[in-house]
């Protein structure tokens, strides 16, 4: 029935569809389900960049599907669909908190993002936001990764 893409999503568009209990609605198209589905991986990308390594490549880690499929089913449930929504606004809304408390758990590393073998997947390591480019990037040409330009530079 869908003609959408489902590789490289962090979640299927029938996982959303059961999330919001629309497994059997045909007025909500898969296109519109694939939507709020790149919606919610958007806001997940832009939260957790420069955390870890963005987009999240398959295998997708259970807590990223998992926070997808609620973030999505959310916003599906919180839409005003033909002005009606489709059920009631306060589980879309549930929805949506739960997801956004995920969230700012990880991005506050209370939570860790995991890989299927339980391996802590952030970028920056235990000691806190790393940035780039750093003191491993000192001696580096720009084509080796190091730094373009400083701030002490003078043109």
């Amino acid at each position: 029935s869908s003609a959408v893409r489902e590789y490289g999503n962090y979640c299927s568009i029938e996982s959303i569809r059961e999330q919001a209990g629309l497994k059997n609605n045909r007025y909500v198209s898969d296109s519109q389900v694939d939507e709020k589905r790149q919606a919610a991986q958007s806001e997940i990308n832009g939260l957790l960049s420069g955390l870890y390594a963005i987009p999240f490549a398959d295998p997708i880690p259970a807590k990223i599907s998992e926070i997808t499929m609620r973030l999505a089913a959310g916003l599906l449930l919180t839409h005003p669909w033909g002005g009606r929504f489709v059920s009631t606004n306060s589980e879309g809304d549930s929805m949506l908190k739960l997801a956004r408390a995920d969230l700012a758990a990880i991005k506050e590393k209370q939570q860790a993002i995991v890989d299927a073998s339980g391996n802590d997947m952030s970028i920056s390591g235990v000691g806190g936001f790393s940035m780039y480019p750093d003191a491993s990037t000192a001696s580096l040409t720009p084509e080796e990764g190091g730094r373009k330009f400083s701030s002490v530079d003078r043109y």
